[in-house]
C-alpha cells in the first residue's frame, strides 16, 4: 500500500519538557472552538463555584468534598480542550498530573495559563491565514485584470 503524507498544518509545541501540544494555529476552525471552548471552561467553573458553597465547611469531610469537587471540573475542563485541540493530545500528560483548577505560582488558575499561552498563537496564526487569503485574492483579481485587457 502507499502512503500518502498531508501537510495539515500541524505543529508540535513542547510542554515545560513533560509533553507534546499538537495543533495548526492557523486553522480558523480551531480558533473557532477556542473561543466557544473560553465560555464552556467559565461554565465549569461557575458549576464548580457553586456546588462548592453547597458543601459544609464544618463537616469532617469537606476536604475531600472539595477535592472530588476539583477533580470532577479538572476532568471536564480537559474534555473541552480535547473537543478543542483533538483528542490525539493528553492533557493529563501536558499539565503533567496538575488539576487544572488548582491556582498556579502567578496567583492565576492553571487553566487560565494555558488559554492565555496558546490564544496568541491562535490569534497570530489566523490573523496569518486570512491575510493571507486577502492576499490571494488581490492577485486573482490583478490576474483577472490583466487578462481582460
Amino acid at each position: 500500500m502507499e502512503q500518502l503524507t498531508l501537510d495539515v498544518g500541524i505543529k508540535e509545541y513542547n510542554i515545560n519538557g513533560t509533553a507534546v501540544l499538537r495543533f495548526n494555529p492557523a486553522d480558523p476552525n480551531l480558533y473557532a472552538r477556542y473561543i466557544a471552548s473560553i465560555d464552556k471552561i467559565d461554565a465549569v467553573e461557575k458549576e464548580m463555584q457553586k456546588k462548592a458553597q453547597a458543601i459544609d465547611e464544618n463537616s469532617p469531610t469537606f476536604v475531600k468534598e472539595s477535592c472530588n469537587l476539583m477533580a470532577e471540573a479538572d476532568a471536564k475542563v480537559k474534555e473541552v480542550l480535547s473537543e478543542t485541540f483533538g483528542n490525539g493530545n493528553d492533557f493529563d500528560k501536558i499539565f503533567d498530573g496538575v488539576n487544572v483548577m488548582a491556582v498556579a505560582i502567578n496567583g492565576e488558575r492553571v487553566i487560565a495559563n494555558f488559554m492565555n499561552l496558546v490564544g496568541p498563537l491562535l490569534e497570530s496564526g489566523v490573523t496569518s491565514f486570512v491575510d493571507k487569503q486577502v492576499e490571494e485574492k488581490k492577485l486573482n483579481r490583478q490576474q483577472r485584470r490583466a487578462m481582460a485587457k
